[in-house]
């Protein structure tokens, strides 16, 4: 797997608050309460996995 493709399928902080059109720290407090799509750390930073976003914009997985 090339890193542009890896680089696609992790989804930055904004990205998802965009895409659920919440605020960032919406998205803060869901990783808190363990829910919301699937995400990575990654030293300090927090990425989120495209599959898992996807599926909860489908309705394909709930949000928690």
């Amino acid at each position: 797997m090339s890193t542009d493709r890896r680089d696609r399928d992790l989804l930055t902080p904004q990205e998802v608050a965009d895409i659920f059109r919440v605020e960032v720290g919406t998205l803060a407090k869901w990783r808190w309460q363990k829910i919301g799509p699937e995400f990575i750390k990654i030293g300090r930073m927090v990425r989120y996995r495209r599959d898992s976003v996807d599926a909860i914009v489908k309705g394909d997985a709930p949000l928690d």
